[in-house]
């Protein structure tokens, strides 16, 4: 039978082969989550367009387009505006010209919203990648699919 000292002593034993075992384990865990798969551009811009309740009814008329698809296409003109901007240079400090566009209410609202809701998920793009990767990433989501 083992005494006391020797008791302690494999228990102390089995304790650092353990603590390092769970450390081992823990460091390839952590090695494998850190790991990036390649960014998906078009899933990173993938957006959807908030309609405000102003122009969310129908066409009033066949043969003239409504405030919701006039709100829907300079909403969409203006966030790949912004793209095209950063990815030319990720640097890029927008002006006040940058957000306006001419026309009804539709066509402003929807084209500085556009702009506006564009520019922040660039900054998140940014933040997460770093400017370099930003920038292949949005030069990349202006290529024509193959």
């Amino acid at each position: 039978m083992k005494n006391r000292r020797e008791l302690l002593t494999d228990w102390c034993t089995e304790m650092i082969c353990n603590t390092a075992a769970l450390v081992l384990v823990l460091f390839v865990a952590v090695g494998c989550s850190t790991t990036r798969r390649q960014a998906d551009p078009q899933g990173l811009l993938l957006h959807r367009i908030p309609i405000p309740s102003e122009f969310a009814w129908g066409k009033s008329n066949p043969h003239f387009d409504s405030g919701l698809s006039i709100w829907i296409d300079f909403y969409d003109r203006a966030w790949w505006q912004c793209v095209e901007d950063f990815a030319r240079n990720i640097d890029y400090l927008p002006t006040i010209g940058d957000y306006a566009a001419n026309g009804g209410g539709a066509s402003v609202g929807g084209y500085a919203q556009g702009y506006s809701d564009a520019k922040k998920r660039i900054e998140q793009i940014k933040r997460r990648f770093g400017k370099v990767k930003a920038q292949e990433i949005l030069q990349k989501a202006l290529e024509y699919p193959q």
